[in-house]
């Protein structure tokens, strides 16, 4: 072995878990502690005991102080005695608060500890300062006191350092590790609720094509192609009765048909509506009237009469033409609304799935941040 190596520093093992066994290792690692933590907490509990000690020692000395022999004026002491009392009446404070430090974890002491003495601090340096004035000996006998006990306190907190820092780093740990189990558990929920939607999904799909079935079926139908062929023969006569309707418009002046009958009122009721709607007023009297006004207003009514009795054969024709119900319309609209849904439940399942993503982003940096937290104390997660 060489000179130097003498003072090399002692490397420390790295110790290797998996990272599916994190929750049991610091779970087993937390029990060991606990078991660690106990002599220096013991430690800790004796220095302040001591101290509590001496700090009674010191206040009987306090009380018994007489100032009637100092060289001041009887107001200066009047003052220097309040401040001992209140002094006096802090460090019992002091003491009770210190007594109460022993129900707290190791860990958590020092904080304790910190927080009882500055609060002593804060209330009792005023009559510290002024009680000092004419007391010296007694007060600073305290202060020495406390001194001590915080030399004491910290040689033991340096000497479980690594203690205190395993402690800290196992319990973060353990907090997140938590937070993993509720993420994880949230996506259980969201995977369930994703589950649930795709049966859903799925059977609107299969509706769907039942939908689509059926339509094809009544397309493929006789009764639907007889249906077309009516469709098509109706369109047919519309535009020939259309035609009829127009060529016998241009045949009949109306004019000269509100001149010749302007005095029958009837009459001009029938004219007003053919005016109106040429088309309305035929098929309303079946071109009945229309004809017996031009029989009577005209010498030679041709052609009218033939082209009122082709046109009307035509509409009877169109009336004749009984068109069945059908069904692919209605059909096709439940499509429309089978889509629909189907849009739904796919936006629904988009969204889950990102918050799903969130918590698995979230679990990634708490893995990383574990990783971390458990490297700083020599343990290294693969």
């Amino acid at each position: 072995m060489g000179f130097f190596n003498l003072f090399k520093k002692k490397e420390e093992r790295i110790e290797i878990i998996l990272d599916s066994e994190i929750g049991s290792y610091v779970k087993d690692k937390k029990i060991e502690i606990q078991n660690q933590k106990q002599g220096p907490r013991n430690e800790i509990l004796e220095h302040i005991l001591k101290l509590i000690s001496e700090l009674e020692a010191g206040i009987q000395e306090i009380e018994k102080i007489d100032l009637t022999e100092k060289k001041v004026d009887e107001r200066a002491k009047i003052i220097i005695k309040g401040n001992l009392d209140n002094y006096v009446i802090y460090l019992k404070q002091l003491i009770s608060n210190l007594n109460q430090v022993n129900q707290e974890e190791f860990e958590n002491i020092p904080k304790k500890i910190n927080e009882i003495f500055s609060d002593f601090e804060r209330k009792s340096i005023l009559s510290f300062q002024k009680a000092t004035f004419l007391i010296g000996k007694e007060l600073e006998k305290v202060r020495e006191s406390i001194a001590k006990f915080f030399r004491a306190l910290n040689k033991t907190l340096k000497e479980n350092e690594k203690l205190v820092n395993k402690i800290h780093v196992f319990s973060s740990v353990e907090k997140l590790v938590e937070e993993i189990e509720k993420n994880n558990m949230s996506k259980a929920e969201i995977d369930l609720e994703v589950l649930d939607l795709n049966k859903k999904e799925k059977a609107l799909e299969n509706g769907k094509e039942i939908i689509l079935q059926k339509i094809e079926n009544v397309r493929n139908s006789r009764e639907y192609k007889e249906n077309l062929e009516k469709l098509e023969n109706l369109e047919k006569l519309k535009r020939e009765f259309i035609i009829k309707l127009a060529k016998l418009k241009q045949q009949i002046d109306l004019k000269f048909l509100t001149k010749s009958f302007h005095k029958d009122q009837r009459k001009m009721n029938l004219i007003k509506n053919y005016k109106k709607n040429f088309a309305e007023a035929f098929e309303a009297d079946e071109g009945k009237g229309l004809l017996k006004l031009v029989k009577e207003a005209l010498v030679d009514p041709k052609p009218i009469p033939d082209l009122i009795e082709k046109a009307w054969k035509i509409k009877k024709q169109m009336q004749k033409i009984l068109i069945m119900g059908d069904e692919a319309p209605d059909l096709e609209k439940d499509i429309e609304r089978n889509q629909k849904k189907l849009l739904e439940l796919k936006s629904e399942i988009e969204k889950l799935e990102k918050r799903k993503s969130k918590f698995d982003e979230r679990i990634s940096e708490i893995n990383k941040q574990i990783k971390k937290e458990l490297l700083d104390i020599n343990v290294k997660v693969e």
